[in-house]
């Protein structure tokens, strides 16, 4: 539970000051007023049409279900290799999921879900067909959490964003034909699925190859002066990045105003640059003079020594965690010397802190694919328009935000065990220093196709990189006929989920009168 609690305090402190930066925003209503969007309609609120339209509670209800196919499939991709390595155990993993990737929806879902939401079609084709066009998004969720369902059963890790960009263009092809696709934003999402796993494959074996085998493992003799020596930096570079991107994109959220055209980009900048590099600095110091250099250097070293007279002075707790460390490290197969109790202890715990910012990365992205639909419906039902954004649109969005990531950690308790043990432990043998290699560069390539607005595949790249650091290692720990199996899910998932949706809206459509389909107010 120690590293458990270093992790939500570091996170802490990035949390609250993003916090701050929302705060900030309310305080100046006038300028929050002026850039809202010149498309907003006149709207009716949000319960009024939850009371008097079907389509809003039954869009709710398959969110709901579309989220917890998300929460047992894709949640599951920055946990799994944490539960494999043995740095966090499966009680840990829902408590920190449960923080961390709500508050990553809460804070910055809403970029994505509009790519989800306005980008893979082109609306205006439906200008018309409205009611149609709200059913359609139903069919697509149910199309999306159908598939990601079937997946999960058999311990597939899958896209949730091949799933739902899938069956959006299912029933959007059915009712408007081609045309009603945008290709090239369908193009630019596509080459990031193949190129998101490259990336971070690349990147996650480098950092494994390049500093972490040939400056730290290198030498046995000093493996453990060099770990706390390394320890400090990774946490800090973690902490710069993220802080640098969740800053940047929070902005965009928070501060609109500062990415318009009128918007001082060098003040944005500046600031965000200029709290990236206190957060970096207090976190370096922090992990080094408090922790490294005392209490985890002390626990580093008894790891490996347990004959002596301050083993036995610790508490019996303490004491059956070292040995359990012990044993599992003599399980480890492939060794380079990263499987070391010592190693391991120390790596476990800053895997545990890198995968608490992956969590926090991929409630960022992945929630917009569980909500865009439904925003979609709310929308147009709400305007009468396909393309206009209702007033206080942003009230309504946060709290759908907040129920799609409630309904997510409910998929993660109930069905998330197959596929995190899919991911950590059925594709190679994973230590501590293998999965933060694989954890932290996988998030970055989840974070920058986030602040780009492009809904990447959190699976492809956490896949791409557990197989990549396997390789560094020993080319023949990779359980290859695992990857064939979920290489073979990722193929059909867009058809799948494609057909899936296009079928349920041709039979929705035809057996559901015209007027119950209306969605006028």
């Amino acid at each position: 539970m120690i590293k458990l609690r270093s992790s939500i305090q570091i996170l802490f402190i990035l949390c609250l000051a993003q916090s701050i930066l929302s705060q900030a925003t309310t305080q100046n209503p006038e300028q929050t007023s002026e850039t809202t969007t010149s498309k907003s309609e006149e709207s009716v609120s949000f319960i009024t049409i939850f009371l008097s339209k079907w389509q809003m509670p039954v869009a709710l209800i398959t969110a709901f279900g579309l989220a917890f196919a998300v929460g047992g499939n894709d949640v599951a991709n920055p946990f799994g290799t944490s539960v494999g390595s043995g740095a966090l155990t499966i009680k840990q993993v829902y408590v920190l999921a449960a923080i961390f990737e709500t508050l990553g929806a809460l804070l910055l879902g809403g970029v994505v879900a509009e790519t989800i939401r306005k980008k893979i079609l082109h609306v205006d084709v439906f200008r018309g067909q409205e009611s149609l066009f709200v059913l359609g998004e139903i069919c697509a969720m149910m199309g999306a959490a159908v598939w990601q369902i079937i997946a999960t059963i058999f311990g597939l890790p899958i896209s949730s964003t091949h799933s739902i960009v899938g069956s959006t263009i299912g029933f959007a092809v059915c009712q408007a034909g081609m045309k009603a696709v945008q290709w090239k934003q369908i193009g630019k999402i596509a080459i990031s699925w193949v190129t998101s796993p490259l990336c971070a494959g690349a990147l996650a074996a480098g950092l494994y190859v390049f500093i972490i085998k040939w400056k730290i493992l290198v030498d046995s003799g000093t493996s453990l002066e060099k770990t706390l020596m390394w320890l400090p930096i990774f946490y800090a570079l973690t902490v710069a990045f993220n802080v640098w991107s969740i800053g940047y994109k929070g902005s965009e959220v928070y501060f609109p105003d500062l990415h318009g055209p009128d918007g001082d980009k060098g003040m944005l900048i500046a600031g965000v640059i200029g709290v990236t590099a206190v957060l970096t600095i207090v976190t370096y110091c922090w992990i080094k003079y408090s922790k490294a250099d005392r209490s985890w250097g002390e626990m580093a070293h008894l790891s490996v020594n347990t004959d002596n007279k301050d083993f036995e002075q610790l508490p019996e707790g303490k004491r059956i965690k070292i040995i359990d460390r012990q044993e599992t490290c003599k399980l480890i197969e492939n060794g380079d010397g990263s499987e070391r109790p010592d190693i391991h202890y120390l790596f476990g715990k800053l895997q545990a802190f890198a995968a608490c910012f992956d969590a926090f990365a991929h409630g960022a992205n992945d929630v917009g694919n569980s909500i865009g639909p439904v925003l979609a419906c709310y929308a147009v039902i709400s305007t009468s328009d396909v393309s206009a954004d209702p007033k206080n649109f942003g009230y309504a969005k946060l709290a759908i935000i907040a129920y799609a990531s409630f309904a997510i950690i409910c998929g993660l308790l109930t069905l998330g065990r197959r596929v995190i043990k899919t991911i950590g432990q059925d594709l190679t043998p994973l230590t501590p220093a293998r999965g933060f290699s694989v954890d932290i560069m996988s998030g970055v390539t989840v974070v920058l196709g986030s602040l780009m607005g492009i809904p990447l595949s959190t699976t492809h790249c956490k896949v791409g990189a557990v197989v990549s650091v396997g390789l560094t290692y020993d080319k023949d720990a990779v359980k290859f006929d695992t990857f064939k199996n979920i290489l073979a899910a990722w193929l059909i998932t867009v058809p799948a989920s494609a057909a899936i949706s296009a079928i349920l809206f041709l039979i929705l459509k035809a057996i559901i009168p015209t007027a119950v389909l209306d969605i006028t107010l």
